[in-house]
């Protein structure tokens, strides 16, 4: 591409118009074997299942792969691998079984503990963490009529005689569904599969407006943060940490998701102070989750 005036296209003209042929000399390039294509859809595809551990390169650790070229040994079961990265030469003992057959495998690194029922043992804890200030009730369009769980949806239907009213103009066969009633949806779905998959799993729920609702496992009275409180750190760390949840999610699912359709939508969001809340009540818990669900900014 010339950007400017004119470019003569007679030969002598030409020649003029570029530099030294003998400057735009070099020699090709070498390969860079740091740079490699993963397919992200192999993630979803069942892979070979390899027994045993990856083999690594003593130098670079570069793993033995299904395109790695080996040689035997005079007198020896150990094989010959020259790394593709580092070119060190790797003396190595595999068995034919052990070595990888596509460029796709799964390394069984260990398994998950059993306990004595047969289930995984897990001491993890998760929080959902759930915003119910004024914003969440605003509503979006789904096309169809369906029924929504929770109490609010139902003493609606009720004042209305169960008849079904429009507005002029207004489309008939919608359902208005609040930015709450999908979180609700979701967590909702998520404790059941807790329960069938992670049964031993503890769970709890804070939400926050105003104020911050501590209503953990569900099996105890909710516990109310409100005032000075929400600005004290310390105080909240200790509040969530005297309210940590005990009982796992096989016991408490039913009471729990009665709990989490009752929530309804009012005042600002506390977000800040509900999060420190949460934290406080997995003090103990390594390796535990916090899953906060909110539409927007703290306020």
């Amino acid at each position: 591409m010339f950007l400017g005036s004119t470019i003569s296209t007679s030969p002598d003209d030409a020649a003029a118009n570029f530099p030294n042929k003998s400057k735009f000399t070099s020699s090709p390039r070498m390969p860079n074997m740091n740079i490699f294509s993963v397919n992200l859809g192999h993630l979803e595809e069942e892979a070979e299942l390899v027994t045993g551990d990856p083999i690594l390169c003593a130098i670079c650790d570069a793993v033995l792969n299904s395109t790695s070229k080996l040689t035997s040994q005079e007198n020896s079961d150990q094989k010959i691998w020259i790394c593709e990265f580092c070119n060190h030469s790797n003396s190595i003992f595999v068995e034919e079984e052990e070595l990888p057959k596509t460029s796709n495998c799964d390394y069984v690194i260990g398994m998950p503990k059993k306990t004595s029922g047969g289930q995984t043992s897990s001491s993890s804890t998760i929080i959902f963490c759930i915003d119910i200030s004024g914003s969440m009730c605003v509503t979006s369009e789904m096309t169809g009529k369906f029924e929504l769980r929770g109490a609010k949806n139902k003493d609606l239907a009720l004042s209305l005689d169960n008849s079904t009213q429009w507005l002029p103009g207004q489309k008939g066969r919608v359902t208005y569904v609040s930015r709450l009633q999908c979180v609700q949806a979701a967590i909702d779905e998520q404790l059941q599969k807790l329960k069938e998959e992670h049964p031993t799993t503890k769970v709890g729920i804070v939400c926050f407006c105003d104020d911050v609702l501590i209503i953990g496992d569900g099996t105890q009275e909710p516990i109310f943060v409100a005032g000075d409180k929400l600005n004290d750190y310390q105080s909240l760390l200790a509040t969530g940490n005297a309210h940590s949840i005990k009982r796992p999610i096989l016991e408490t699912r039913k009471v729990l998701g009665d709990k989490l359709f009752e929530l309804e939508e009012s005042g600002t969001t506390a977000l800040g102070p509900a999060i420190v809340v949460a934290l406080g009540m997995l003090q103990s818990c390594p390796g535990s989750k916090i899953v906060l669900a909110t539409d927007g900014l703290a306020t």
